[in-house]
């Protein structure tokens, strides 16, 4: 008897950066707030953040968290406008599929080259 064969995505599963096999999702639209500098010290300064989203099967952001606050009054902000943006969704083996993105965001004074 012909053993019964796994679907190509698992229902209800999320994906992430450590599943090989997913390509990631690709950036339609994704509008940036701006950067303000509260003071002095801020406008001499760059800021790094670390911004996690779940991206659904039709590339709409489900969720939005920081996982390394670039700082407080920008997270916010930031967090206010993911609902915006649109992807392209992940694909696993020609399905779209749920799944972690994790960006580094950066603001702040361009670092010298």
């Amino acid at each position: 008897t012909p053993k019964p064969v796994a679907p190509a995505v698992a229902p209800d599963h999320t994906y992430t950066p450590d599943d090989p096999d997913v390509i990631r999702p690709i950036s339609v639209s994704r509008v940036m707030p701006t950067w303000t500098p509260a003071n002095a010290f801020e406008s001499k300064q760059t800021f790094k953040g670390v911004l996690e989203l779940l991206i659904d099967e039709r590339g709409r952001v489900v969720s939005g968290t920081m996982t390394k606050s670039v700082r407080p009054s920008y997270d916010a902000e930031l967090l206010r406008a993911v609902p915006t943006w649109t992807f392209k969704p992940a694909m696993r083996k020609g399905v779209a599929v749920k799944y972690v993105y994790r960006m580094e965001v950066t603001v702040g004074k361009n670092p010298q080259r």
